[in-house]
């Protein structure tokens, strides 16, 4: 039986190669983010109607383009993320 904890691993990291082309998925756990703070990193990333968002239970998957720097872009929100995050514990 999968775990939870290992599912939301799994999907995290969840990757599609077709034809060089990645499809990424990131998993949110509506514990850490509101969807309001997803829809504002995903603006200050320049992602806004780019990336879509989708109820995955409680928690939020993200989800990026079929595009070749698919994990940039996932990496940068996420950094984005946790400097939103950490600008908020600071002030």
């Amino acid at each position: 039986m999968l775990h939870l904890a290992s599912f939301r691993a799994m999907l995290e990291q969840m990757r599609y190669e077709t034809k060089g082309v990645f499809s990424m998925n990131l998993m949110i756990s509506s514990l850490e983010y509101d969807f309001h703070s997803l829809v504002k990193v995903a603006e200050m990333a320049g992602l806004a109607g780019v990336v879509s968002f989708h109820q995955a239970g409680d928690d939020y998957l993200v989800t990026f383009p079929d595009v070749a720097d698919a994990p940039k872009m996932a990496a940068d929100f996420r950094a984005r993320l946790r400097g939103l995050e950490n600008n908020i514990w600071n002030f």
